[in-house]
């Protein structure tokens, strides 16, 4: 194997170790050389033992010969697949005895990236080591930005789904199942309909079909019934991802549990039009006054009880109040503001 010619280097070659397997001292002198005169640090092996124990210690890639003296280099690779910690490790296969188009298929059936034989060029072995070092550094981005992404998604939403554009819900959904107490057998296709409530499933299928025929974003609230049998309100949505020619490909999507929100709202409401209801009764009105703006905001009650219209009650000059009183009731209310203005505290009078 001679020396390595100029290859222009895609990966930084000093921070990736390759170990070297050879059971010939010779042959593995001659490989590791090359690829340590492209750059990369190397670690050698004469056996199957050795390289097993040494792809476990940080190597970036495998340079293994087929022809071992305990084992088979076929064996080796498909136990560097099997180990959690080096299944994406590349391997590249490189013999001189084991050239027949079976070998290579076998090879690669194990697991390797490559099947090189010899003689080979030295730009062979070094583009190769540097192609799978590169898509296996691709592949570990991808998966961190996944893993990344699910952790994000898990910790926001109770449920993650996605949906074909076509099929409808295509792929299982764990947190789906988890919640609603469906089957995938059950959700699959638009089986998912089932498990919202019935007041809302007519206005939710109307609005997946435009998101479908538009590509628009869907966002929606809906009640979705949860594996208790009671419903859940939650806060739908979902967005589509497109293939390179602008088809779309799948729906990502999510639910995120809203119920005790919507519970309070409606209390909140419920609230509202007791205190209305009282205040109406009582004859009591309610405004704000805007000091910034110079604004007054009535509630239906004043503007009722003063005559004001709606312009006049919401966003109206104050002046509007002062002149349905009494000119001295109008004085003593206009001092009373003032000073509780000037002194920042409560104020109370009979007018």
């Amino acid at each position: 194997m001679a020396d390595n010619p100029l290859i222009m280097a895609t990966v930084d070659r000093s921070a990736h170790t390759v170990l070297v397997v050879d059971d010939n001292p010779a042959t593995r002198y001659s490989t590791a050389r090359v690829v340590r005169a492209a750059g990369f640090r190397t670690v050698e092996a004469g056996t199957g033992a050795e390289a097993l124990a040494l792809s476990a210690q940080g190597v970036s890639a495998v340079v293994l010969d087929v022809h071992l003296p305990d084992i088979n280099g076929f064996e080796v690779c498909a136990r560097i697949r099997a180990r959690p910690e080096t299944q994406t490790l590349p391997v590249i296969h490189l013999s001189a005895a084991y050239v027949k188009n079976e070998d290579h298929v076998a090879g690669l059936d194990a697991g390797a990236g490559a099947y090189l034989v010899h003689p080979v060029e030295p730009a062979g072995v070094v583009a190769s080591l540097q192609a799978l070092i590169r898509a296996r550094a691709a592949e570990l981005r991808l998966r961190l930005s996944e893993e990344r992404f699910r952790t994000l998604v898990q910790a926001s939403a109770q449920i993650v789904w996605q949906n074909d554009p076509v099929l409808g819900a295509s792929e299982d959904s764990p947190s789906w199942r988890a919640f609603t107490g469906q089957t995938f057998q059950d959700f699959h296709g638009f089986g998912w309909l089932d498990a919202l409530h019935p007041e809302d499933r007519e206005r939710v299928s109307r609005q997946w079909e435009h998101s479908r025929a538009t590509g628009e974003l869907l966002d929606s609230e809906y009640r979705v019934r949860h594996r208790d049998g009671t419903y859940h309100w939650t806060a739908a949505r979902a967005v589509p991802i497109f293939n390179s020619d602008g088809s779309i490909r799948e729906w990502i999507g999510m639910n995120i549990d809203i119920d005790d929100r919507k519970r309070s709202e409606r209390a909140l409401e419920d609230a509202r039009r007791r205190l209305d209801a009282a205040l109406s009764v009582a004859e009591v009105g309610t405004w704000t006054w805007d000091l910034r703006t110079g604004r007054i905001h009535a509630d239906p009650n004043l503007a009722r009880l003063f005559a004001l219209t709606p312009e006049q009650a919401d966003g109206g000059s104050p002046q509007v109040l002062f002149d349905a009183l009494d000119p001295d009731d109008a004085i003593r209310l206009r001092q009373a503001i003032e000073q509780a203005c000037a002194c920042r505290e409560g104020w109370q009078v009979s007018v």
